[in-house]
């Protein structure tokens, strides 16, 4: 049984395993057999795959919105890096305070980042540890961490 899950099978009667799960964006657990029926289902009908994928993108925007004005400097969207002002969503992305996010990741089984994270965070109710960077304070803030790395060998 999957770690979260509560039930050793999904609503349709298939077996949860490691690999037949999927955390959604908004930090619910899937069955992947019954994503992909239902995929499978809106894509018979073209209209109805594209409102689908139409409404995901906004769901996934909004959940990524509201979490980076959460972690933003006085709930702000904004990067938390002094005097930047980078106020781009597409350029704004969520930073793990103490650097621990591959193993945060790895605890909640999610494979990669992107907007599965943004949902996993709100869904726990914005816990402490995370701040809005931009792309480059981001990749600064790696070339830091780096570099005291090496220094202090």
């Amino acid at each position: 049984m999957i770690k979260g899950s509560r039930k050793p099978q999904c609503v349709r009667g298939h077996k949860r395993t490691q690999r037949n799960t999927y955390i959604l964006p908004s930090g619910h657990i899937a069955c992947r057999k019954c994503l992909a029926e239902n995929h499978a289902k809106c894509r018979a009908v073209p209209e109805n795959w594209e409102k689908e994928k139409a409404r995901i993108r906004q769901y996934n925007r909004k959940n990524k919105v509201e979490t980076l004005t959460h972690y933003g400097p006085r709930g702000q969207l904004r990067c938390c890096w002094k005097r930047c002002l980078v106020t781009d969503v597409d350029m704004l992305s969520l930073d793990h305070v103490n650097n621990n996010g591959a193993e945060h990741r790895k605890e909640l089984g999610i494979n990669n980042s992107g907007v599965q994270i943004y949902g996993v965070v709100k869904r726990a109710g914005f816990p402490e540890g995370f701040q809005t960077l931009c792309c480059n304070h981001q990749m600064k803030k790696e070339l830091l961490r780096r570099r005291a790395q090496y220094e202090h060998r």
